[in-house]
């Protein structure tokens, strides 16, 4: 078994491997994933523990890592830290226009500890236990932009699995966004600028959206090149 494998989900060959262009420096394995809306919900529930790895990197292939020894750190201090998830909070951070739930990472950039949740796990999670539990106290990211968020939304099929990890009292390390144009800008657990999101992907055959998603890729090369 691999001590961590990044998983990229895509939609085009090309992108995909300008993504991994990024992760060359990082010494595990990569796996491609076509799993999209309810699908995701069955592989986050199910399917991920059986992947031959301790620790999974979830990456979309328009999430840029320019910063990529920030994701081996990030591992070490979940583990030492004992978190078991971590990533940016996929409602109520700054410039969302979305009132989604601020207790549940969007996977665009996400590291999760399965090793840490195998425990729990000798058969897929029950849906009862799945769910947002409106009795139950979460930590709140210290960053969260107002009152722009929706705790009860289900805004994508895997927020299941999230609600799952903290219906176990397992902890989320929660990263903080930072806006870069229309590009979401990933900052790790020492606040260091590490990966920028272009976000929708799946347009990335059109001119318009392409050319977007590119000079956000171009803007990332000069990051891992050393630029500011």
């Amino acid at each position: 078994m691999s001590d961590t494998l990044i998983a990229i989900r895509h939609y085009s060959v090309e992108l995909t491997r300008i993504c991994e262009g990024f992760l060359e420096s990082l010494p595990f394995p990569v796996k491609y994933l076509k799993h999209v809306g309810h699908d995701f919900e069955d592989f986050m529930l199910k399917d991920v523990f059986d992947l031959e790895c301790e620790r999974l990197v979830l990456l979309d292939e328009d999430c840029f890592v320019f910063r990529p020894e920030s994701v081996v750190e990030l591992l070490s201090y979940m583990q030492e830290n004992e978190y078991s998830a971590c990533g940016v909070p996929d409602g109520g951070v700054a410039g969302s226009p979305l009132r989604r739930s601020p207790v549940v990472p969007n996977l665009f950039f996400c590291l999760v500890d399965l090793e840490r949740l195998r425990k729990y796990h000798g058969q897929p999670p029950p849906v009862t236990l799945c769910r947002y539990n409106r009795r139950r106290v979460y930590e709140l990211p210290s960053f969260l932009d107002g009152t722009r968020y929706n705790f009860k939304v289900l805004g994508e099929s895997y927020y299941r699995f999230f609600y799952w990890v903290l219906g176990n009292d397992e902890r989320i390390l929660y990263l903080r966004p930072r806006l870069r144009g229309g590009a979401t800008v990933v900052c790790d657990h020492l606040d260091r600028e590490c990966a920028i999101h272009a976000w929708f992907a799946r347009d990335f055959e059109r001119l318009e959206d392409r050319r977007r998603i590119l000079n956000v890729a171009a803007h990332a090369r000069e990051r891992l090149n050393g630029g500011s």
